[in-house]
């Protein structure tokens, strides 16, 4: 008879060692990867254990998250994922217009990654789901006040979603425009006054083009008469509580063209009571791009 693996060894390298010997012993194909929760349950192993042993000795190829199962076999495979399978209903009217009143009211699901249970709570009741020698990534990114109206000579109006500035003669932006067709290679904008003149020197796709300032002070006028460039699932005009609303509160350098939403709902009293429970932080920044407004266009999503 075989000689019996011990799979509860005394080091996580040894555990991980051990976990691609018995897949090997059962054929299992060494690209194929296996699903831990699964395997975890099958063989009477605490998952996160499994889970942690592999990220730090990947022996095997692995995956939190499960993979299509071929019916002949039950053997986990890789297939391509369509568009349409990760496609679902959400009612507009379950999309809230406003935040909440106060930031750490906002709704919070908890997934127990162990037995997949799912717990319903606030965002107020993230402390006691943490522990000690955790680490939040706050990211530092702040929303500038990016989207302008502007004319053409015509009168005709014109939104302009400024991205970020571009290398070349003279200040020079790339912005997203709508609607595109009234925004051409040599169009002149401006504002309704005259304070800010631009001149469309480049054109790219989905309402692309490249901006030059020919008159004004852009900082100034997008401080004064920018929007926040609310999310397209928003369906309101942008108000002036958005300015600091649609901002986590440790927001610290402007570039972002939306939030990192996901930090809105922290206050300096939930970070403060995280930090007394021995959580770190780690701040970054990452200015979050206009890619994050657009909608995947493709059938296949790894194209």
């Amino acid at each position: 008879e075989p000689q019996a693996i011990e799979l509860d060894g005394p080091t996580s390298e040894v555990r991980a060692i051990n976990i691609k010997r018995l897949l090997e012993r059962r054929g299992h194909p060494a690209h194929e990867p296996i699903f831990v929760p699964q395997l975890a349950t099958e063989l009477g192993l605490d998952p996160l254990r499994l889970y942690e042993d592999l990220l730090e000795h990947p022996v095997v190829r692995f995956s939190w998250y499960p993979f299509p199962h071929t019916q002949e076999t039950g053997r986990m495979r890789r297939t391509a994922v369509r568009l349409e399978d990760l496609d679902y209903e959400l009612p507009e009217a379950l999309v809230a217009q406003h935040p909440a009143a106060r930031r750490e009211d906002a709704r919070l699901l908890v997934v127990e990654r162990a037995t997949g249970a799912l717990h319903d709570q606030r965002i107020s009741d993230l402390p006691g789901w943490l522990r000690a020698g955790d680490v939040l990534a706050l990211n530092e990114t702040r929303v500038r006040a990016a989207r302008l109206h502007v004319q053409r000579p015509t009168g005709g109006r014109v939104e302009l979603l400024f991205v970020r500035p571009e290398a070349g003669e003279g200040e020079r932006w790339r912005v997203l425009a709508r609607p595109a067709k009234h925004a051409r290679t040599g169009a002149v904008l401006a504002v309704a006054d005259g304070a800010l003149e631009l001149e469309v020197t480049a054109e790219g796709d989905q309402g692309e083009r490249v901006v030059r300032v020919c008159r004004g002070d852009l900082d100034a006028v997008l401080r004064e008469r920018g929007e926040i460039p609310l999310p397209p699932y928003i369906h309101r005009a942008a108000e002036a509580s958005d300015r600091e609303r649609y901002q986590t509160v440790y927001a610290r350098v402007d570039g972002a063209v939306a939030s990192p939403t996901a930090g809105l709902h922290f206050t300096p009293g939930l970070l403060a009571a995280l930090e007394a429970r021995g959580v770190g932080r780690a701040s970054v920044l990452l200015h979050v791009g206009p890619g994050t407004f657009r909608p995947v266009t493709v059938a296949d999503p790894a194209e």
